[in-house]
């Protein structure tokens, strides 16, 4: 997949619904973390 901002890759991993891994771009590891984060402090 070839994109220029990560947050439309992070949308489709999270609506795959499996577990993943990012090795690579760091920009698409931060973004990952960054929802992440995110959906974790709507959960409590």
């Amino acid at each position: 997949m070839s994109v220029d901002d990560p947050q439309w890759p992070v949308m489709v991993l999270a609506q795959v619904g499996v577990d993943f891994e990012v090795l690579s771009p760091d920009e698409l590891r931060v973004e990952v973390a960054r929802v992440s984060e995110c959906f974790g402090r709507a959960v409590g």
